[in-house]
C-alpha cells in the first residue's frame, strides 16, 4: 500500500509540474516589431514570367509556366512555406504581389527567408512604387560572402546560404515619419528616408535576370501589419547589445505546430558559442533529452523524431546558456 501511494503521489507531482510548465509556456510566434500594429491579410497575386512576359494569376497553392517548366511557385501549408524557383533564362520572375496599396500611414512586412547556392543578384523583397524608378526599396540576395543580403545601399547579412533569416521592413509614409527601416533577426540594420509621395505595395519572392543555374528562394510565415509605430532607437540598441530577449535575439522556432508529420523542427540562432540543452516533456511529466551540447554561433537546427509519440501536448524546454524558453507543441492524432 505504501509503495502504491508513493507511486500515485509521484505521478500527481509530475502532472502538476507539467501543468505549471504549460501555463508558463508560449507558442513562439515572433510578433511584429514596435507597438500598435494590426495584422491584416491582403489579397495575393502570383507573378510569373514566361517567354511572353509577365503572367498574373489568382493565388493558388501551386503554379508554373513554360513547357518544360521555367519558373514555378508553391505553398506548403504545414510549414507555411512559399517556394519560388527560376530554372532558366526563359523566366526572370516568381513572386507574390500583395494587393496592399497604400500612400499614407505605416506598414510592416515580416517573414523568414532562405535562399541557396548558387543564387546571385536576385530580388527577395520589394516596396514597389517610386517617382524615380520602379521601387523605393529592393532587398536582394547575393553569392558573395557565403550568401549575403543587401538593401538600402548596404550589406545587411552575410554567410546565409541555406540559413533562415527573419526580415522585418517598416515603412512610415510621409505623414507618419517619412522613413523605411530594415531589421535582420530583430536587429536594426538600415534606415533610409522615404521622400517620395507615391502609392506603394509589397512584393516578395525571386526576381531578376538569371545569371547562375537554378535559383531557389523560400519565404516562411510571411505576415503583414499596419498602423503601428517602429521601435524606439533605445529599444533597438538594447535588443542588439544585451541579448536579453531570448525569443527575439535567439529567434526560436518550433514547427510545424500543431504537428501532423513524424518530425518536429527546432531552430534558433546563437549570437555566440553557447551550451544548448533541449528536453521534451509529456503530459505525464516524462522527460526526453533531445540535445545537450555546446554549439557555435549561427543558425542551428535540431530535429525531434515523433513517429512513436502519443498525440497530445508536449513542452519543449530550450535552454541557451542560462536562459530557458518553454514552447508548447501539439502533436496531432492523425499523422503520416
Amino acid at each position: 500500500m505504501k509503495l502504491t501511494t508513493t507511486y500515485a503521489i509521484r505521478n500527481i507531482m509530475r502532472a502538476l509540474c507539467f501543468i505549471a510548465a504549460l501555463l508558463f509556456s508560449t507558442s513562439i510566434t515572433h510578433a511584429q516589431l514596435g507597438s500598435g500594429w494590426v495584422q491584416y491579410s491582403p489579397t495575393k497575386k502570383i507573378h510569373l514570367d514566361n517567354e511572353d512576359g509577365l503572367q498574373i494569376y489568382s493565388w493558388t497553392s501551386s503554379k508554373s509556366v513554360c513547357s518544360p517548366v521555367c519558373a514555378d511557385y508553391s505553398y506548403n501549408s504545414s510549414t507555411e512555406t512559399e517556394t519560388f524557383r527560376l530554372f532558366d533564362n526563359r523566366s526572370n520572375r516568381s513572386e507574390i504581389r500583395l494587393q496592399n496599396d497604400y500612400s499614407t500611414g505605416s506598414r510592416q512586412f515580416e517573414g523568414y527567408v532562405t535562399f541557396y547556392s548558387p543564387l546571385n543578384d536576385e530580388s527577395l523583397m520589394q516596396i514597389f512604387g517610386s517617382t524615380s524608378g520602379a521601387t523605393e526599396l529592393m532587398i536582394r540576395g547575393y553569392a558573395a560572402s557565403g550568401g549575403s543580403i543587401r538593401g538600402a545601399g548596404q550589406t545587411l547579412a552575410t554567410n546565409v546560404y541555406g540559413k533562415e533569416v527573419r526580415i522585418n521592413v517598416i515603412h512610415l509614409q510621409e505623414n507618419v515619419g517619412n522613413k523605411i527601416i530594415i531589421y535582420i533577426n530583430g536587429v536594426k540594420k538600415a534606415e533610409i528616408a522615404d521622400n517620395e509621395a507615391v502609392t506603394n505595395y509589397h512584393k516578395y519572392g525571386n526576381y531578376g535576370t538569371l545569371t547562375t543555374g537554378e535559383a531557389v528562394v523560400k519565404w516562411r510565415r510571411v505576415r503583414s501589419f499596419r498602423d503601428g509605430t517602429a521601435p524606439s532607437s533605445a529599444a533597438t540598441a538594447r535588443e542588439a547589445t544585451t541579448g536579453e530577449a531570448i525569443s527575439l535575439n535567439n529567434n526560436i522556432r518550433v514547427y510545424p505546430n500543431p504537428l501532423t508529420g513524424n518530425q518536429a523542427t527546432i531552430r534558433y540562432t546563437l549570437l555566440k558559442p553557447e551550451l544548448v540543452h533541449i528536453t521534451m516533456v509529456n503530459i505525464s511529466g516524462q522527460v526526453e533529452e533531445v540535445i545537450n551540447v555546446r554549439q557555435q554561433a549561427g543558425e542551428q537546427t535540431v530535429y525531434w523524431n515523433t513517429s512513436h509519440k502519443a498525440a497530445g501536448v508536449y513542452i519543449a524546454n530550450i535552454t541557451i546558456g542560462t536562459k530557458t524558453e518553454r514552447v508548447k507543441l501539439i502533436i496531432g492524432g492523425s499523422r503520416q
